[in-house]
């Protein structure tokens, strides 16, 4: 892993911790689904995430519609 995914991911992890319970159980609920998923779902499931902007409010609705 290069340093600059490195970051990338202790990024990720900070923002994880500051999750709310909820959302934090909301986001594990949903890797978990993309872990156990067959590779042809997970290709259908990273097309999905691609099509979320970033930061709408909609997007938490448009994650749980791929679990």
């Amino acid at each position: 892993m290069t340093n600059t995914k490195i970051v990338e991911v202790r990024q990720l992890l900070i923002e994880f911790s500051h999750l709310s319970a909820r959302q934090k159980s909301l986001f594990l609920d949903t890797l978990n689904h993309f872990m156990f998923a067959s590779p042809q779902r997970r290709q259908q499931i990273m097309r999905e995430w691609q099509k979320i902007p970033a930061s709408t409010a909609t997007a938490r609705t448009q994650v749980e519609s791929t679990m």
